[in-house]
Parts: C-alpha cells; sequence; structure tokens
C-alpha cells in the first residue's frame, strides 16, 4: 500500500506499522526552512479542532517573507485565530470591504451557530461565492478543514478552478459511515491525516484512494508535547488567578446540547465526593469548566450555580484549555478531540457518555486508554479506578502515545510536492 508517509514512527501504541522513509524526505525534515518557492496559499476552515491543527502550518508560512496567505475562517476558527494573533477574512468582511462584486447584502453572510456544523450560508449563491474569491486571490492551493458545507463549497469551487485542494482530517481515528469526514473526503485533490493507521483504515474502508492519502501528522498534536515538557503548573494557576495547592477537574464541552445534562452528572458526584475522603484526594477537587469556543461562557455560569461545588469557568485569555488540563487530575468530556489531547498531555481521561451510548465508539476507551460512565454509580467507580492500579495500568500505555514530529513542515512539503514546486527546505 503506497501511501505518502512523512515518518517512521506510529502515533498510537498497537499494533504499530512500519512504514518505509526515504533518505530525501528525512533530509528534508532535518535540513532548516529556506524559502525558495513563492505561493499564494489559501486556508478555509470553520471548526475548533481543524483550526488548531492547521494554525503552526499557517505561523510557519507567515513566517516565510515569499508566501502569501490568506485565511478564511467562520464559526469557531474566528475566536482561535484572533487569539493566536492571524486575522481571518471573513465573507461578510469581503462583501463590505467591495472585494466582492456581490449581490447579497453583507449581513446575510452570516452564519446561524445554533444550527451545528453542518451549515452553509444563509444565501442561496453560496456557491457562486468563493469562486469569486478565487477570482480576488488566486491561490496556488487551498487547505481546508473537513467538517462543514461551507468548507466543501470551496473545494468544490478549487476543483472547477484547477487548484490543487488539500483537506485536513484533524481527528486521531478512522470516521464512521455516517460521518461527514466520509462525505467531505472525496471533494479534496488530497487528504491529509496524522498516523499511518489511519491512512490505512480509510483506504481499506473505500473512504479515500490511497494514492491521494498523505500521512503527515498533526501540528497541534506534535506541539503538545513541547507545552507538557515545559508546564510549571504552579506559575500558570498563579498567573491565571487559581490555587496551586487546590486540586482540578476539567469539563471539555462539545458543540451539542447534551454538555449541561453530563456536566450536571460530574457535579453530582463531585459533590457527593466533598462529603467523605475519596481514593482521589481529603480534600474534593474543583471543578473547570472549558466551553467549546463557540459556545457563550455565561451560560455554564448560569447552569454552575446550582451545582453547589466550586466551580470555574475556563478564561482563554488567561489559561489555555490546554493548560487547565494539565493542571487538572483528571479530565472530563463526552468525545471532544481534547479528550485525545488529554491523553497526549498524560491526563487521567473519562468519558461521560449518554444512557445507551456504545463506549467501544470511544477510541480512547476502545484503546484502552480511558474509562466511561453513564451513571452516578459508574462514575464514582471510574474516578476512584484511575486513581488506584487501575489507572497506573492505563497510565502505562498512555506514556507510550506520541504524535509524529514535524507535522507543520510536513504539510507544507508535502502541498508543494503535489503542486511540483520545489520544497521549502
Amino acid at each position: 500500500m503506497k501511501i505518502m508517509n512523512h515518518s517512521t514512527s506510529a502515533t498510537f501504541p498497537a499494533p504499530t506499522l512500519l512504514v518505509s522513509l526515504s533518505v530525501s524526505l528525512l533530509l528534508a525534515i532535518l535540513l532548516p526552512i529556506t524559502p525558495l518557492a513563492a505561493a499564494n496559499w489559501l486556508f478555509v476552515l470553520f471548526d475548533a479542532g481543524e483550526t488548531n491543527g492547521l494554525v503552526p502550518v499557517i505561523q510557519l508560512l507567515q513566517s516565510m517573507e515569499s508566501e502569501k496567505v490568506f485565511v478564511m475562517a467562520e464559526g469557531a476558527s474566528v475566536s482561535i485565530l484572533k487569539r493566536r494573533n492571524i486575522t481571518p477574512l471573513r465573507l461578510a468582511d469581503f462583501a463590505r470591504d467591495g472585494m466582492l462584486n456581490l449581490q447579497v447584502p453583507a449581513d446575510k453572510l452570516a452564519f446561524d451557530h445554533n444550527a451545528g456544523p453542518f451549515i452553509s450560508l444563509r444565501h442561496v449563491s453560496v456557491k457562486e461565492i468563493p469562486q469569486q474569491v478565487f477570482d480576488k486571490i488566486h491561490p496556488h492551493a487551498l487547505i481546508t478543514g473537513l467538517v462543514s458545507q461551507y468548507e466543501s463549497d470551496f473545494l468544490q469551487a478549487a476543483k472547477k478552478a484547477g487548484v490543487p485542494s488539500f483537506g485536513f482530517f484533524d481527528f486521531y481515528d478512522v470516521p464512521g459511515k455516517g460521518s461527514i469526514f466520509v462525505r467531505l473526503c472525496p471533494e479534496a485533490d488530497r487528504i491529509m491525516v496524522s498516523t499511518p493507521e489511519i491512512a490505512i483504515g480509510m483506504a481499506q474502508a473505500g473512504i479515500m484512494d490511497e494514492k491521494r492519502i498523505m500521512v503527515t501528522g498533526h501540528p497541534n498534536f506534535s506541539g503538545l508535547c513541547d507545552l507538557k515538557a515545559s508546564f510549571d503548573r504552579k506559575t500558570v494557576l498563579k498567573s491565571a488567578g487559581f490555587d496551586p495547592d487546590k486540586q482540578y477537574f476539567t469539563f471539555t464541552t462539545q458543540y451539542s446540547t447534551r454538555n449541561d445534562e453530563l456536566l450536571t452528572l460530574l457535579a453530582r458526584v463531585m459533590k457527593s465526593m466533598s462529603l467523605k475522603k475519596t481514593a482521589v484526594a481529603d480534600e474534593a477537587p474543583e471543578l473547570i469548566i472549558a466551553p467549546h469556543p463557540n459556545q457563550d461562557p455565561d451560560h455554564y455560569r448560569t447552569l454552575a450555580q446550582d451545582f453547589g461545588i466550586p466551580y470555574h469557568i475556563l478564561d482563554r485569555s488567561k489559561i489555555s484549555v490546554y493548560q487547565a488540563m494539565l493542571a487538572s487530575d483528571m479530565v472530563f468530556t463526552e468525545s471532544s478531540t481534547t479528550g485525545f489531547e488529554a491523553i497526549l498531555l498524560d491526563r487521567p481521561l473519562v468519558h461521560i457518555l449518554l444512557p445507551g451510548s456504545d463506549p467501544v465508539n470511544q477510541f480512547n476507551v476502545r484503546r484502552g486508554l480511558a474509562l466511561w460512565a453513564t451513571t452516578e454509580t459508574e462514575l464514582h467507580e471510574a474516578i476512584n479506578a484511575l486513581a488506584g492500579d487501575k489507572g497506573r495500568q492505563i497510565g502505562e500505555k498512555r506514556a507510550l502515545v506520541r504524535p509524529l514530529p514535524d507535522a507543520a513542515k510536513a504539510i507544507v512539503d508535502g502541498v508543494l510536492k503535489v503542486m511540483k514546486i520545489p520544497t521549502l527546505r
């Protein structure tokens, strides 16, 4: 199976797949970056996971004077990019600035953020808009996420314009049959994935032809290892207004209506823990709630007022969700990407699921990297188990999980290779 690959190591602990790496690619990773080609790069982003993953790629390209980078964004991507000092372009901005000769009022070029990720622009002429953007920017390459109709519209426009397109698959498992990834992946000329296992799984499932899959690694996953190595818990917590002598549990929400029920379940368990000594600590941990970037923190502030336990709403201007997870004794989520990121940060993880959910669908549970619970009793047991021998066994598996290195550089070189432009190294 000939899948483009940029590393000899696999990300996940089992099973290990040996993938060959040519000497030229190895040298490409090791040599310093020297801009040798000029190109217009267009990024189109919508969701949080893909944006966090591609920010290092954008920053790498922006550091090269020869490269021009345009980043279009809607949804959760907008606030993430701004926090990383990247100015996103929105279609409404194009209309207001007169950059596009659109027959659509600027106030119609907006998303209904309550409709979820499977939405497009309200106006019926959305499929005409990406082509007009292409005519103004003249991109040499399009890099998008794969979770929204917005991105799909740009992928289709790139195909018509003859612009090479690259879809970034930010998930850490092979997508299921009902996933929007399965529909959007074939629309891109190439798909970039984080591990050889995912590439092989997607090819075997018929989602994507193996020749169109690039194993690049995941830039954000790569960066988490550096963050973990340099993390100073006491300094970070004190600067963010937390007491470093306290213990914390972090719950990361998803862009979903299920968060309230699952978060309330965790709060009930934590309240009962505060009434007696547990295996976790003599003093009950405090709760950190990390809302999805597209959600209103005030909603959770109102919800948590009735929990009867000490809580904090994450303020991303003071502390990142990754720092909060690193500072926590345990992390909880339903099925957010932050769950796998907690694994990479070597944090004990529990997936809190709705009754009737199949835990096998959770990658981290299936690989023995996390526990799961649907009831108060199960959640109590999971918390105590992670604090004991079971937790140490899981921790040994968790410690083996390593992302591929230099993923941002691998993505840039992979795109240039497909475009038949000399690499930037």
